[in-house]
């Protein structure tokens, strides 16, 4: 099945960058790939994200390359800060998806560069588009404001330069959102007989305007994780949202928002098909435990929102929840609203997660170790300090510093099993830039805690991690392979859970469990499982009954026989990708 999207470019797409516009251009319009590879990497050191490619699966097809410019080369024209668009690329038989590069170009300038003119040379094809897309350009808020005769490029090629800018509020209204809350356009009846009125958001301005609203929710619903406030929920959209489509459901009661269930739906693979597949808003290892925002009414909330999306089955082929809490009012609710209308449900265990309660002090808890562990604790400090000048930073509250030790992990990472098994903070563009962004988020407000241990001035061991409503979250911790055996993450552990009790905090989440270094500091661990509901197509009806029906009843078979049936949950595979990198 052909899936054609748009995704961010990095370095590591230079090969398929250069091969396509060495199709597209003749050879005296083709750039240098010193130039192409400069634009790549440009982007990627400052994580940004204006270097845009459409794929068709994992095939470029397309691309725009773009960057914040300060004008210095077009001086005579009058030009001062803007956003330069170096190349537009689209093959022919594609040409009817470069909207969606254009609409996904405009979602970037509208968010992370208001205001700022959009400059481009008019080169071979690209001028054809600026001139054939103008409607398509205004519609998504920008008008064209000049165009300069023959002004050189980059690349030194003579081209005409046109600059757009962005229409006034007055004229447009594209990407922006009103303050005041629309009201609900849908209204869903419950069994009980209650009606309640619902508006469906699609797009991250619409996330955005749901600023207060959701906010309101949070301060109504202390169990809620600091995954799911508004903030850090941006946070993910603005650097994973393109490839996924938002469907936010409000609840209304009368004129008041009184729920959100936050919803994507993304293209995956099962058994050589791809569906979409409906989940909460995040992915696991980024959102954690992700669940219904309803502090009131659950159960006729869920109901609400199970009929708002049977309303748009045409939409999503299957669901999935994962770390879900068996039990749960509006989960349990939201289920058999759902399987009233036909859909088929199961579930599998998903997370163990582990906590920390912090009741008594830091020496209590050391207490209730073996001696063992307390022996292998200090024996790993003294090792590393015999190693060389130990030193341990603890940061909050600055911003910038922040920032300069996140790009430090990343070079510590690489250096970990963590690169290896191709997970952590960097394994792409968008992680990288979404801890980036997190860090400057909670960062402004003190809520993001860096710490490291160096080694004669060398990053050993870092983690990082975000506090809300007096629970830590511990996000990463990565250390450095080569002084594995001087056992510096745990020692940073140690550090870390010293510092959060003298905090006065409540409890450290070390979310999901499958790493031993988790599990050994906790005091609680909580069970979830994973939720499906597929609706009834011919192959979504036969993986049902092959994974609910035969093999989970045969796996509890053989597990009384004393035979465990190997898993594939996502847990177990990054569990042994670690492994295997150690």
């Amino acid at each position: 099945m052909q899936h054609v999207q748009v995704a961010r470019l990095s370095r590591q797409h230079l090969a398929a960058v250069v091969e396509l516009e060495r199709r597209v251009y003749p050879p005296a319009a083709q750039e240098p790939e010193s130039i192409i590879r400069a634009r790549l990497q440009f982007e990627d050191q400052h994580y940004s994200s204006l270097n845009l490619g459409l794929f068709d699966d994992d095939r470029l097809v397309g691309y725009v390359l773009a960057h914040l410019d300060d004008g210095a080369e077009f001086r005579a024209c009058g030009i001062a800060d803007n956003v330069y668009v170096a190349d537009v690329v689209v093959l022919p038989q594609y040409r009817v998806q470069l909207i969606r590069l254009l609409d996904a170009l405009a979602r970037e300038l509208r968010i992370e560069y208001p205001g700022l003119p959009v400059v481009a040379h008019s080169i071979h094809e690209t001028s054809e588009i600026w001139q054939r897309h103008a409607a398509v350009l205004r519609r998504l808020g920008f008008r064209m404001a000049a165009k300069f005769d023959r002004v050189t490029t980059a690349a030194g090629v003579t081209a005409d330069l046109v600059i757009w800018r962005p229409l006034d509020a007055t004229a447009s209204t594209a990407g922006r959102f009103s303050p005041d809350l629309p009201p609900p356009d849908e209204a869903y009846r419950t069994a009980s007989g209650k009606s309640l009125g619902v508006r469906v958001v699609t797009d991250e301005d619409g996330l955005l305007g749901l600023a207060e609203p959701w906010r309101r929710i949070e301060a109504a619903l202390p169990t809620m994780t600091v995954f799911q406030t508004h903030r850090y929920q941006c946070a993910w959209v603005r650097n994973f949202g393109l490839t996924r489509r938002l469907i936010i459901i409000c609840v209304y009661d009368g004129a008041e928002l009184i729920g959100i269930a936050p919803f994507q739906v993304s293209l995956v693979e099962m058994h050589r098909h791809e569906y979409r597949q409906l989940s909460f808003l995040g992915a696991p290892w980024e959102v954690d435990r992700p669940g219904f925002l309803f502090p009131r009414e659950a159960a006729a909330c869920a109901e609400a929102v199970a009929q708002a999306l049977l309303a748009r089955r045409g939409q999503w082929d299957v669901i999935w929840f994962h770390e879900q809490t068996a039990g749960d009012i509006a989960l349990e609710s939201f289920c058999a609203a759902l399987e009233r209308r036909g859909m088929l449900h199961g579930r599998t265990a998903s997370s163990q997660c582990p906590t920390l309660a912090f009741d008594g002090s830091w020496q209590d808890l050391l207490a209730s170790k073996s001696q063992k562990f307390r022996k292998n604790l200090k024996t790993a400090r003294r090792k590393l300090e015999a190693a060389g000048r130990l030193e341990y930073e603890c940061r909050q509250g600055d911003v910038e510093r922040l920032q300069g030790l996140l790009q430090e992990y990343e070079s510590l990472e690489r250096r970990s099993w963590k690169a290896r098994a191709g997970i952590g903070v960097s394994q792409s563009v968008e992680h990288r830039r979404f801890y980036m962004h997190l860090a400057s988020e909670f960062g402004e407000t003190g809520d993001f805690v860096f710490r490291c241990l160096r080694l004669d001035g060398r990053m050993v061991a870092a983690t990082f991690g975000v506090t809300d409503r007096r629970k830590y979250y511990s996000l990463h911790i990565a250390n450095d392979s080569e002084f594995a055996k001087f056992s510096p993450g745990t020692c940073l552990e140690a550090l870390e859970l010293e510092e959060c009790f003298a905090a006065g905090l409540d409890e450290y989440d070390f979310l999901g469990g499958f790493l031993k270094n988790k599990v050994r500091w906790a005091t609680r661990m909580h069970d979830t499982v994973a939720v499906h509901l597929y609706q009834r197509q011919p192959l979504l009806i036969a993986l049902y009954v092959a994974y609910f029906l035969v093999k989970a009843p045969l796996k509890r078979l053989l597990a009384r026989i004393g035979i465990r049936w190997p898993e594939r949950s996502p847990e177990d595979r990054l569990k042994q990708a670690a492994l295997h990198a150690e």
